[in-house]
């Protein structure tokens, strides 16, 4: 005798058809689900966040939000998705634009940071949990993310070739890979300190790590502090 499918399943396949249906309420009511997403997870972080709280910031019943998502995991893994196509999209649009180099490196840098902030926490918790082990992940999400990340690496890498070519950056101290390496890897160490209502924002940060960058830290000797 068959069984009778499951109470998840069913809810499983509605959402499924919904999504196929490209219904303009269900995926309204979907977007709004995802917004408060991030405002828990910003609040709450991720171990702290539970299906009630995402019901409950939409006024839906706790079984009704298996209807525009499978879970908690699928929520972090879009938001993440989302804001770092925005980086990609960010830092390509810094690379095509008319800036000169120096320009350019100070204004990935600035924006990076207050994409970083915008995204709080769950860019820093993916940054710190996930990115380590992104590459060992076969799921459509991963690969997505992994081809994303792919894109923001290689623009990165060229906004700094552009500088050294303009005579702007001496590669003779370090290459282009290396130097890429540190500027992401310097903004990305952010996570272990930065804090949205710190005593610098977003951007004050990204300027003072943009002048490290480009101007470094030590004055000629003699010089008045």
């Amino acid at each position: 005798m068959a069984k009778a499918p499951s109470k998840t399943s069913n809810i499983a396949m509605r959402r499924q058809q919904a999504l196929a249906s490209g219904d303009p309420e269900y995926q309204k009511r979907r977007d709004q689900l995802f917004a408060a997403a991030g405002e828990v997870f910003r609040q709450k972080g991720y171990d702290g966040a539970s299906i009630s709280d995402f019901a409950n910031a939409i006024g839906i019943d706790r079984a009704s939000i298996y209807y525009y998502t499978s879970g908690k995991e699928e929520l972090f893994q879009q938001l993440v998705q989302n804001a770092t196509a925005e980086n990609v999209a960010m830092v390509e649009q810094v690379l095509d634009s008319d800036l000169d180099p120096e320009e350019k490196l100070r204004t990935f840098i600035i924006e990076l940071l207050k994409s970083y902030e915008r995204h709080y926490p769950y860019m820093f918790l993916f940054i710190q949990e996930d990115m380590a082990r992104i590459s060992s992940r076969n799921s459509a999400w991963a690969k997505e993310v992994r081809a994303l990340s792919q894109r923001f690496d290689s623009a990165v890498l060229r906004i700094i070739e552009e500088a050294v070519q303009a005579g702007r950056v001496d590669a003779r101290v370090a290459s282009p890979k290396t130097i890429s390496l540190a500027i992401v890897g310097m903004c990305n160490w952010s996570h272990r300190w930065f804090r949205p209502d710190g005593k610098a924002t977003a951007e004050q940060i990204g300027r003072a790590f943009s002048s490290i960058v480009l101007q470094g830290i030590l004055t000629e000797p003699g010089a008045t502090p």
